[in-house]
């Protein structure tokens, strides 16, 4: 149950790699660094203050070990307790407020407000006592100090209160009004503050502990009668809905717009919606992770989960100035997650070891991709038949929908953020032939360094919304020597180059209410929707410059060498482009309809001798001049089916 910690280890990438504190105070939350964070702050309930993190005995589970908590000790180092203080103590030595071993009283608590048995109730008390606590110190510079402070409560609510009042609304609405009380508190009174916003973990992990020790089974009875008691087990459905819906809230209330400043902001932090245990060799849960009770972590749980808060600061708005591609971001991840992993897994090569241990569970949850369709509801009154995807350069199509509502990327929970030139990021609502669409205005590549479950997330969410097709668009290079600059080449197939290599968007655990395990994908562009793309192309003078052919992925973003298009013309590939395959291959699984089709922009050069370099700008240059006719092609196009998506 302990972190077992390499002694005298260097931590992962030094300073001149990584970097530390900015040269002047940044004036703005969106542009701190690790190290310009000088101040710590907490409050929570008894996983903050460190129940049972340091003892093996049920009777000792009331000690406190503050300097062990994931998101606020300070207690030894790095290796021998992951904390996120103890992290970013490598990048600003001079952190202060961590706390030590010591109750809350105790002045070597310092900003650890944190209590034992708390509920949201208590939150604002808790944090007034932060606030005096930190305004009193003389080592705090209130005005210029940056300031993170992690909140995390709920437990107690959930597990031991909501069950005896009954009206979970009612619940819901207080808490929402707790909620908004501590964090204006936080906000009127702490200037340059960044609040981590940590929902409670799900607590449906204390139903799936099915082979726990027999030492637990009171335990969870005492600390959780609402779930675990038997006078309150039918009530575990609307328990559990009510837990989705304080998971919900929590993450909603982060993304007002009240808490986003340059002063003040709010990350929320996601990797507790879908929590759970290990599994060891033999399928079993590895309780190595838990306190004596199996409801508390021991110092090894809450080495794992300052990991995953460490990591998903990279994933939000407060980015630290890391790119999302690092690679000496990713040292440090995969470095740290060796020294929380359990013996018992076994992995091999870094890239499954961050899958398993590093980051948070957030690629394919879910539950986050209906927390998605959630906020789209309530956002938009229609819900959608048909799916656009505009490759470069063709979002244009988006600016003819009829009662348009637009979204933005970074306002959509647990949405993915566009990074590349000709990809606007915004997800727009509308009518198109008298049919409801979506329409994405920018899309999201594997180069961009996201995985592949989290480039497809968008065609599982519209899927939960009731879409019956997605029409694909792209950008590709021509490698059949016959097409031209300005052609339009009509899916008919493709060649999934990711698959030689085992990524896949469908890789890992299935969910049946998606679709089945193994599905076909010989039909995969649907031939009557390829037959009225025709027509339409005729329709609007493309007849001429219409071809049908075979999309090739590459994974970029690197244009192609001239030996791999050699390839690609012999293994039949007719156009080649960094992105589509894998939202096929979701949208399939799905049992959606999918219409597709590459616009050339550049001819993959084949020659060594061939003076000429295909480069993005060129790229969107082409796209502009034919814009009107592709987007006259997908309106025609939807015309002529619109009576098979109504």
């Amino acid at each position: 149950k302990r972190q077992q910690g390499p002694q005298g280890a260097q931590f992962p990438c030094s300073h001149r790699d990584l970097p530390a504190r900015s040269q002047t105070r940044p004036q703005s939350v969106h542009q701190l660094r690790p190290g310009d964070i000088d101040v710590v702050g907490a409050i929570g309930d008894s996983l903050t203050a460190g129940f049972g993190v340091e003892v093996d005995s049920l009777l000792a589970l009331l000690h406190e070990a503050r300097g062990s908590s994931f998101s606020i000790g300070g207690a030894g180092t790095w290796q021998t307790h992951l904390t996120l203080p103890n992290i970013l103590k490598q990048f600003n030595p001079h952190l202060y407020g961590y706390s030590l071993n010591a109750i809350t009283t105790d002045g070597k608590s310092k900003f650890n407000v944190a209590e034992g048995g708390a509920i949201s109730n208590d939150m604002p008390f808790m944090a007034r006592v932060l606030v005096d606590r930190i305004k009193r110190d003389k080592h705090v510079d209130l005005e210029n100090d940056w300031k993170m402070i992690s909140v995390f409560i709920g437990h107690n609510d959930l597990c031991s209160d909501a069950c005896y009042k009954r009206d979970f609304q009612k619940v819901l609405a207080n808490h929402e009004a707790d909620m908004l009380e501590t964090l204006r508190t936080f906000r009127n009174h702490l200037p340059r503050t960044v609040i981590n916003l940590i929902p409670p973990i799900h607590l449906k992990i204390l139903l799936d502990m099915t082979d726990k020790p027999a030492s637990c089974i009171v335990p969870h009875i005492i600390s959780c009668p609402c779930l675990i008691g038997l006078p309150h087990r039918h009530l575990v459905p609307q328990m559990m809905r009510l837990m989705d819906q304080w998971q919900a809230l929590d993450l909603q209330i982060a993304n007002y717009p009240e808490f986003d400043s340059d002063q003040f902001t709010i990350i929320a932090h996601k990797f507790t919606l879908n929590f759970t245990l290990p599994r060891l060799k033999n399928g079993g849960m590895d309780y190595g992770y838990t306190a004596a009770d199996c409801f508390h972590a021991s110092q090894r749980g809450h080495a794992k989960v300052s990991l995953a808060l460490y990591a998903q600061l990279r994933k939000t708005k407060f980015n630290l100035k890391y790119p999302l591609d690092s690679d000496c971001y990713r040292l440090v991840i995969i470095r740290l997650a060796i020294l929380t992993s359990p013996q018992s897994i076994a992995v091999s090569g870094t890239e499954q070891l961050v899958e398993m241990s590093a980051l948070p569970a957030d690629e394919f949850n879910r539950g986050f991709i209906e927390e998605s369709a959630r906020f789209i509801r309530s956002r938009v009154p229609v819900a959608p038949k048909l799916l656009i995807i505009c490759g470069s350069g063709l979002g244009g199509l988006a600016d003819t929908l009829e009662k348009p509502v637009t979204l933005s990327y970074d306002e959509i929970p647990n949405f993915p953020q566009s990074t590349v030139p000709g990809h606007a990021g915004e997800l727009i609502f509308g009518t198109l032939a008298n049919v409801p669409v979506a329409c994405m205005k920018g899309r999201f590549h594997y180069y961009e360094g996201y995985s592949l479950q989290k480039v497809t997330t968008p065609i599982r969410i519209m899927q939960l919304l009731g879409i019956k097709g997605l029409i694909v668009t792209n950008a590709a290079g021509s490698v059949n020597k016959a097409y031209q600059v300005g052609d339009i080449m009509l899916i008919k197939d493709h060649l999934n180059f990711f698959a030689f290599g085992g990524r896949h968007p469908l890789r890992g655990p299935n969910d049946p209410q998606f679709g089945a395990r193994f599905f076909p994908m010989n039909r995969a562009y649907d031939r009557a929707l390829l037959q009225v793309g025709k027509r339409a192309a005729a329709e609007v003078g493309l007849a001429n410059h219409c071809h049908e052919g075979v999309y090739g992925i590459y994974s970029g973003p690197n244009y192609e060498t001239v030996a791999e298009i050699k390839y690609l013309q012999l293994v039949g590939v007719d156009a080649i482009g960094m992105s589509t395959v894998p939202e096929v291959l979701v949208a399939k699984h799905c049992g959606l309809r999918v219409f597709g089709f590459s616009f050339i922009t550049n001819k993959c050069v084949d020659s060594y001798e061939e003076a000429e370099e295909p480069n993005h700008a060129h790229i969107l240059d082409v796209v502009q001049a034919k814009a009107e006719k592709l987007k006259n092609l997908v309106i025609k196009f939807v015309e002529h089916t619109s009576a098979q998506w109504l």
